[in-house]
């Protein structure tokens, strides 16, 4: 998620979508650092998906009807983590205009390690999904956002 929100908090991160006359160029771009890290790629009719090698859990996936479609409804990139790309853990959906660069920062972020994140169980109970604030970031918060603290 921080890769996310570092590259769409850059200047040029919404410069342009897919480029309708050379796609295989900006998909072979965005893609490379998961080629780079030889992750599994297949092609399944309109999908292509690249999947982590070894237990690593997590892939992102292409449709290439969806990308034809400017106004469409559905994603053109699927990024996930855990099982598979159609029951994940957590999952990014990306319409068509989402900028190769964008999908090339988290594709360089996950196939770095970035993209899966060990859930740790709890001592007394169910796995912990949310990460907790730094001891010196929680005291600066006001009481009522504190966790812990009811509103």
């Amino acid at each position: 998620m921080s890769a996310l929100l570092d590259s769409v908090a850059t200047e040029n991160a919404w410069n342009s979508g897919l480029s309708p006359t050379a796609p295989e160029t900006a998909i072979t771009e965005a893609t490379r650092p998961l080629t780079d890290a030889e992750w599994k790629h297949t092609i399944d009719g309109r999908y292509i998906t690249w999947e982590a090698p070894g237990p690593q859990e997590a892939g992102i996936q292409f449709d290439a009807f969806a990308a034809q479609k400017d106004n469409g409804l559905l994603p053109t990139w699927t990024i996930w983590g855990g099982h598979a790309v159609h029951q994940p853990a957590w999952a990014l959906q990306l319409s068509p205009n989402t900028p190769a660069t964008l999908v090339q920062y988290i594709a360089f972020e996950m196939a770095e390690g970035q993209g899966t994140r060990l859930v740790q169980a709890a001592a007394d109970g169910p796995a912990l999904h949310t990460a907790q604030a730094p001891e010196s970031m929680a005291a600066s918060l006001p009481a009522a956002y504190r966790p812990g603290r009811s509103r």
